[in-house]
């Protein structure tokens, strides 16, 4: 019931478009891959009866809820703006929470809706403020959230009622000129635990008392030099609280107990050279599920909290699981699931039957499953004899030299994982090989390999992109002359690097909201994320002229690949001037570029009518210059 719903939203939004793959005629279409949507995000009923989660469907993302035992799902917020987190009440079946922006800015309201989609209202919605969702009291009576209200630049601690009717019942309990996050309740109410960042390598966990306003937090995570703590639970008994770090310079991030009264406070649960990327305590405090992070696959498990011992590993198909979330009673656990031949859907785990069920359909406009294509995990050596990972996706049957599209992830320290992408999956079926490289300065690798591109290394990543242009064609069956580079923020940065730093390895390159120049870059991004990036990028006072000796703006004269550049005008992250200023720059000295800028998009794109735009524009693109004549 529920695959047919979906599926028929499709249809009737997209019939003009839905033909076999087969039939198109060369190029191909970019438009069906564009509306295969999926489903992420689950948030249980209180009785775990339904769910809620995100999904396109309509064209942006909104909140939906589906029967989890037959039934049609339904969409319960309606746009004009997309809709971001979402968390069901525990206490009132009629209360979802959810955010909402303008236009990409990422100055989330925090809005509330019932499971019918009829009673919508604002808790909050400040024009130019955000608001970051921290979380139910395990009663459901009270949220936390961080607001950058006081003070653009800086992120204080509020707590207010759940069933407030506006922000004017709202209660400050932690105020601090930094990026301060609350990140887990207390099973009594009484305490809201809080993420006191410094950067993306770290923070320090506080824990505040909501009965004494005023008072000051206490410290539970004393460190030198970084210590990143993060995804954290309190235990039944509000005596400990589990977390994944890498306290201590642990080369991973593990899974740790904190013990405010202990002599040693964090201890370690094990010891694994594997990064963990979530977890999440049961309510009753007697599971842990934990995402583990293998060569990028992320392998869901369930730990009994009392032994340490593993006692489920629901069965899944290779690719990344994320988002676990336990029904309320701890009898099932929900989760997000994509693979790289998987669109992404909400997927439950039961623990009395140990079956794992795929709940919801993704909407694949058509397309038929079959012909989605998996990577294969390469690795190539690069300059200085480092090993790169990356995933490889080839044409079905493909032969002779291969025209091939790197696609660069942003971050930096983000990573590809094996998860399903659309558009990866629109080049291949158009005869493109994709080549997807982890390079240096990736998460998922360790610590020593996550730093190796900071500050005054970040050159190094781009030298791995030519690396790869190498073993391309000596190993890949790539032709060299038919290589292009793809990226989205720092990805386009580094598309920008690659075709400065190395001109004549590249066809073309496609730049998704990227970084053209540092210190304009930093210059003018939202005052809030400036000290982040520095500590990654470099800091304006210290670093102002490598940042600009690196800058792909400054070295517009060794392009001599065409360039299109998208933005959006509304990016809070990095500002449309950096793509305008590239084109602008390309266009003086006779590069071939094309630019577009999004009126009603932020930080990448979002919408469906833009999205199509674009990437017919990119497909177009590519066409013209990786096809062999």
């Amino acid at each position: 019931m529920y695959a047919t719903t979906v599926q028929m939203l499709g249809l009737l939004a997209l019939a003009p478009l839905l033909v076999p793959v087969a039939a198109l005629a060369a190029p191909l279409d970019v438009r069906p891959y564009l509306q295969i949507k999926g489903q992420s995000g689950p948030s249980l009923s209180p009785d775990g009866s339904s769910v809620a989660f995100s999904f396109a469907g309509s064209g942006l993302s909104e909140v939906w809820v589906a029967p989890l035992r037959g039934g049609a799902p339904r969409e319960i917020t309606a746009g004009p703006q997309r809709a971001d987190f979402k968390a069901w009440s525990p206490r009132d079946p009629d209360v979802i929470l959810f955010g909402r922006d303008r236009g990409g800015d990422e100055n989330w309201g925090i809005w509330s809706v019932d499971p019918a989609g009829e009673r919508l209202h604002a808790l909050l919605d400040q024009p130019g403020v955000q608001n970051n969702w921290g979380g139910f009291s395990f009663d459901g009576a009270q949220i936390a959230y961080a607001s950058n209200a006081r003070d653009k630049q800086y992120f204080d601690v509020y707590t207010m009622r759940a069933d407030a009717a506006d922000a004017s019942d709202t209660h400050l309990i932690y105020q601090a000129d930094g990026d301060n996050r609350p990140v887990a309740w207390s099973h009594d109410g009484k305490h809201v635990l809080i993420s006191a960042r410094t950067d993306n390598f770290n923070n320090d966990l506080l824990l505040s008392d909501i009965d004494r306003p005023g008072s000051t937090p206490r410290l539970l995570t004393a460190h030198t030099g970084n210590a990143d703590f993060e995804s954290c639970a309190f235990t039944r008994d509000d005596a400990q609280i589990y977390c994944i770090s890498d306290y201590g310079g642990r080369e991973h991030r593990g899974l740790a107990v904190i013990d405010a009264g202990a002599a040693q406070p964090i201890r370690f649960v094990a010891d694994e050279p594997y990064d963990l990327d979530a977890i999440e305590m049961s309510r009753d405090g007697s599971r842990l599920a934990y995402v583990r992070n293998r060569d990028g696959y992320g392998r869901l498990g369930v730990l009994d909290v009392a032994s340490g011992a593993t006692i489920a590993t629901p069965a899944l198909p290779d690719g990344v699981a994320a988002v676990p979330t336990f029904s309320d009673d701890g009898r099932m656990l929900a989760f997000e699931f994509s693979g790289p031949a998987h669109p992404s859907a909400i997927w439950t785990y039961g623990f009395d039957d140990k079956k794992t069920s795929q709940v919801t359909m993704p909407q694949l406009a058509g397309i038929d499953a079959a012909t989605f294509v998996a990577p294969r995990l390469v690795s190539f050596t690069s300059f200085d004899g480092l090993r790169i990972p990356a995933w490889y996706y080839t044409p079905r049957g493909a032969r002779g030299r291969l025209p091939v599209v790197i696609d660069v992830h942003g971050g930096p320290e983000a990573q590809a994982r094996p998860v399903f992408n659309p558009i990866v999956q629109f080049f291949v079926a158009s005869g493109y090989a994709v080549f997807v490289p982890n390079v240096r300065g990736s998460f998922g690798y360790g610590n020593t390999y996550l730093h190796l591109a900071d500050v005054r290394k970040r050159l190094d990543s781009v030298k791995d992109l030519h690396a790869a242009h190498e073993w391309l064609i000596k190993s890949g069956g790539a032709d060299a002359k038919r290589i292009a580079l793809y990226g989205g923020s720092y990805g386009g940065y580094m598309v920008l690097a690659g075709l400065t730093q190395f001109p004549d390895d590249w066809a073309a390159g496609v730049d998704v909201v990227g970084i053209s120049n540092f210190v304009t870059f930093l210059e003018h991004t939202s005052s809030y994320r400036r000290a982040n990036r520095e500590a990654v990028y470099g800091s304006l006072a210290n670093d102002r002229d490598y940042l600009e000796s690196i800058s792909p703006l400054n070295h517009v004269d060794r392009i001599k690949a065409p360039l299109i550049i998208f933005m959006g005008e509304n990016d809070p992250r990095v500002p449309a001037s950096e793509g305008r200023q590239m084109a602008d720059a390309l266009k003086a000295k006779g590069v071939p570029v094309e630019l577009t800028v999004f009126s009603d998009e932020g930080h990448g794109i979002a919408r469906d009518a833009n999205r199509i735009t674009a990437y017919t524009q990119i497909a177009a693109f590519l066409d013209r210059y990786l096809h062999a004549p």
